[in-house]
């Protein structure tokens, strides 16, 4: 049986999606491959909305990727793949298993990585544009004030 399941947000910028990683996913590792570790068959088994299929990755090319995201004691990895849009990259995973831990530690759909990408994205955008950037947290949400200098 397999699961794979592919994030809904694009990330666009790698250098970017690295430094996220490396400073607040200390659990993942990047390694700069051509596939991923997964289940290896695609069994037609799983159909909800974050499918990776459903969202443009060819079950073909289910394994291979850009890069992929290693964590210790997980037998299954994160592949960061092509969109077949051609608006950057998603990332892509087999949650079956212990592929689940892998769900947990990013998010469902990725919303924890997806967040933190974002949120570095805004800082970056506005330190580059002159910008001050104020940012505050609450349980519920995470605000990036961007104000001109």
């Amino acid at each position: 049986m397999s699961h794979v399941v592919a994030s809904e947000i694009a990330f666009t910028d790698l250098d970017l999606l690295k430094k996220v990683i490396a400073s607040l996913f200390p659990k993942l590792q990047w390694l700069d491959k051509k596939t991923y570790e997964w289940v290896g068959r695609w069994y037609k088994d799983y159909h909800k909305e974050d499918a990776a299929y459903k969202r443009g990755i060819d079950p073909k090319d289910y394994g291979k990727c850009h890069a992929a995201l290693h964590m210790d004691g997980v037998e299954f990895e994160i592949g960061v793949c092509k969109r077949s849009d051609g608006n950057g990259y998603s990332v892509v995973w087999d949650f079956v298993g212990d592929g689940h831990r892998l769900s947990a530690y990013i998010g469902d759909n990725a919303e924890k990585l997806a967040c933190a990408y974002s949120r570095l994205y805004v800082e970056q955008y506005g330190i580059e544009h002159g910008y001050c950037t104020c940012t505050t947290e609450d349980q519920d949400y995470i605000t990036v004030e961007l104000n001109q200098v």
